[in-house]
């Protein structure tokens, strides 16, 4: 495991801040993508960054920290500390508003047992499907993290690029899990991690052009997704997801884009716009606003709600439930610009 150690993982805690803004843009795409503003693969594109950043963050803060069982457990509750206060309030709401009012205030979780598969974490409807996803992938990643301790960063990284290989090809496996056939993102972003840590240092042009021409690329892939369809891309749009992540780890022009106020604001309420904004969404329909008020107006007024509510439930729910379950503990993800949010 030493040849690991020949490079620094933790470097400037400036050095990751663009994941900031990608976060808080993968977040805002997924939110326009449901309201049919943009097409597909908008929607897919946004949860493999989501889930492509977990993987990169993981990789980054953990692989190269010593494997114990107490760092094992350590690990599990800062995840659980930045995933599950919100999700549970939001499930929690949903089911007792149905139970007690008849009325599906935020999501329809509207019978006992999709209620306990919620709080389980092994069900979730319309955008709490990846919750469970992300969650089960934080109990795999242990054995991940103990592969590299005990076969040396080279194999192990071998290993995640064939259980990478694995998840592309389990199309092929008749199981309805969604993390078999999602695996691979969270494992992209684990050998990003990897790779950016052993690369000595390029030119910051040759990072800037890189994330330039890797943002084209996804621009180029909606123009073609528009002209042929959706499912023939998938492949590019993973590509093109997995050089953004890549780049925006190095590129000053990245952080400057990104990693400003307004890429800090929005990664930190990321995760609540993700939960929030199909509830936010399908009251809007309801109450028939929708349909009377001008599209344009709509894509004004839409997302100002929305970011309004997410900041809110950011920072009444969100940030102090995670602070009293991570308080007096010392910090490792001070590597990033702010705390990695859940996607």
């Amino acid at each position: 495991m030493s040849a690991i150690h020949e490079h620094s993982w933790h470097q400037s805690p400036m050095r990751y801040r663009a994941l900031d803004g990608l976060r808080g843009t993968a977040a805002l795409v997924v939110m326009f993508f449901h309201i049919h503003a943009i097409p597909q693969p908008a929607g897919l594109m946004g949860v493999m960054i989501f889930f492509m950043i977990s993987g990169f963050l993981m990789g980054v803060l953990y692989i190269d920290t010593s494997w114990s069982p107490k760092n094992v457990l350590e690990f599990l509750r800062r995840r659980f500390a930045r995933v599950m206060p919100l999700y549970l309030f939001i499930v929690i709401v949903s089911y007792t508003s149905i139970i007690l009012f008849n009325y599906p205030i935020l999501y329809k979780i509207d019978k006992l047992r999709l209620f306990i598969g919620h709080l389980l974490v092994v069900k979730g409807i319309s955008a709490l499907w990846t919750i469970p996803v992300e969650v089960q992938f934080y109990l795999l990643f242990p054995l991940i993290w103990l592969s590299f301790w005990l076969l040396g960063w080279r194999l192990a990284t071998f290993l995640v690029i064939l259980l990478s290989i694995f998840g592309l090809c389990s199309w092929v496996v008749p199981i309805s899990w969604d993390l078999i056939h999602l695996v691979h993102y969270f494992c992209f972003g684990i050998v990003v991690a990897i790779v950016v840590s052993q690369m000595t240092n390029r030119s910051n042009i040759t990072w800037d052009f890189g994330f330039f021409c890797s943002v084209l690329a996804i621009v180029l892939v909606f123009i073609q997704n528009t002209i042929s369809g959706y499912s023939a891309y998938s492949a590019a749009s993973a590509t093109a997801s997995i050089a953004v992540l890549f780049t925006c780890t190095q590129s000053k022009l990245a952080a400057t884009i990104l990693g400003g106020r307004i890429g800090h604001f929005f990664g930190e309420i990321s995760y609540s716009i993700y939960l929030w904004h199909i509830p936010v969404m399908n009251f809007l329909l309801r109450t028939h606003f929708w349909s009377i008020s001008d599209p344009w107006l709509f894509l004004v007024i839409y997302p100002g709600i929305v970011i309004a509510v997410s900041w809110a439930s950011y920072r009444i729910v969100e940030k102090p439930a995670r602070t009293w379950l991570t308080e007096r503990q010392p910090r490792r993800d001070s590597i990033v610009s702010s705390t990695p949010q859940a996607a």
